[in-house]
């Protein structure tokens, strides 16, 4: 089995064992969240335009029309793939790879529509690669306002996204906050990196 696989494997497991006996008493259901209607589409990078490396576990919060989800990630960005498995309660949802050519797609029959994997990938995309290459593969209408603490992305003069970095959290110092807004669709992630 190749090490890195092995690795995101078993971050994944540790990551949802934490989450089982951390876990709140209530529990929302999938089908509570509405499906985005609007979608702003941008071409995925090549893995190696990212100008980033790493491989980080995450616990993202969504909220989306007054309702919220948890669920847990494991993130790989590489020159060669930008890979993602999506957890809730120790069960995979989803499993997102793409190596610049061919992309997999592996989603669960209960996993909740609201991930969409287009959707997912852009997220990701607009948050972590190089804000110099995302302007490249841009609609001509927009424009992408980037410095370390922020992002902002317009088209039309409509602000879509809006990222901010290195939020903190008062319970615990050490967590790497990342807030996604996207304004178009009415949805937030707040994304808290386990480790580096």
């Amino acid at each position: 089995m190749n090490v890195n696989v092995f690795k995101l494997v078993l971050l994944a497991l540790l990551l949802s064992l934490l989450q089982i006996l951390t876990a709140c008493s209530h529990v929302q259901t999938s089908q509570d969240i509405v499906i985005p209607q609007k979608r702003f589409e941008m071409p995925l990078l090549q893995p190696k335009d990212w100008g980033v490396s790493f491989t980080q576990t995450q616990v993202l919060n969504i909220k989306a029309h007054n309702q919220e989800h948890q669920v847990q990630a494991v993130l790989e960005v590489n020159n060669q793939a930008v890979q993602l498995v999506l957890l809730k309660f120790g069960q995979r949802l989803m499993s997102l790879h793409f190596d610049g050519y061919t992309t997999r797609i592996e989603k669960e029959t209960y996993a909740p529509e609201f991930l969409q994997p287009q959707q997912v990938f852009q997220d990701i995309q607009i948050l972590y690669a190089d804000a110099e290459k995302l302007r490249q593969v841009l609609p001509v209408n927009c424009h992408l306002l980037s410095t370390p603490n922020m992002r902002e992305l317009t088209c039309n003069s409509e602000v879509i996204y809006q990222i901010y970095y290195n939020l903190s959290d008062a319970t615990n110092q050490s967590l790497k906050r990342t807030r996604l807004i996207n304004q178009q669709n009415q949805y937030a992630i707040t994304v808290d990196a386990i480790g580096d």
